[in-house]
């Protein structure tokens, strides 16, 4: 088997906007400005205008979460992964939970390079209440998530309505109160202490 040190997450956020307004780059190209490392100590760079996550073996999930706060909002990214990863991004999520103790929690658009799993596109509660809504309640749309290739994700948060798609085909519709508003984050998935893949 392959040895491998680094497993990559490779993002390109196309934008944010809240409804009446203009659409807002959360990510400048450049550097991590208006962001913050939570959680793991996954490493988060910028390589060829792409936010870059590489896992690190013996941590937890590691989070690079906006300093800013969203409510309702529409999230535009395309997304490539190493084959057989799966991770995801945190929206209207948080830093510690009600209990008081230390870990992102919040919902979270599932991302998945696993050809076997049919899980990107559904939304998942992190350090919550778990799956909300799993692609087994919209098997037919799975196939438009393209394994090995970028895809193109979008995220519609408009009151308690949560819809996303991938690549233009609708997966996700949920209607949940449970969060109103929260930071978006980034997510590299632990590995434990896995190097082969």
């Amino acid at each position: 088997m392959k040895k491998l040190t680094t497993i990559t997450l490779i993002i390109l956020l196309a934008g944010i906007a809240s409804f009446g307004q203009e659409w807002t780059d959360l990510f400048n190209g450049k550097n991590l400005k208006g962001w913050k490392k939570l959680d793991g100590s996954a490493e988060y760079r910028v390589e060829n205008g792409e936010v870059v996550g590489v896992s690190k073996t013996g941590t937890p999930n590691t989070f690079l979460a906006t300093k800013e706060v969203y409510g309702d909002f529409i999230l535009e990214y395309e997304m490539k992964m190493d084959r057989g990863l799966n991770s995801g991004v945190q929206f209207r999520s948080a830093a510690a939970r009600p209990d008081g103790t230390s870990r992102v929690n919040g919902y979270q658009v599932e991302c998945d390079d696993h050809p076997d799993r049919p899980w990107a596109g559904g939304i998942y509660e992190e350090a919550a209440r778990g799956w909300l809504y799993p692609m087994s309640y919209n098997p037919g749309a799975v196939e438009a998530n393209r394994v090995g290739e970028w895809n193109r994700i979008r995220v519609e948060a408009v009151g308690q309505v949560i819809r996303t798609y991938i690549n233009g085909v609708s997966f996700a519709n949920l209607v949940d109160a449970e969060r109103k508003e929260g930071f978006i984050a980034l997510q590299v998935h632990g590995i434990g202490d896995n190097e082969e893949h």
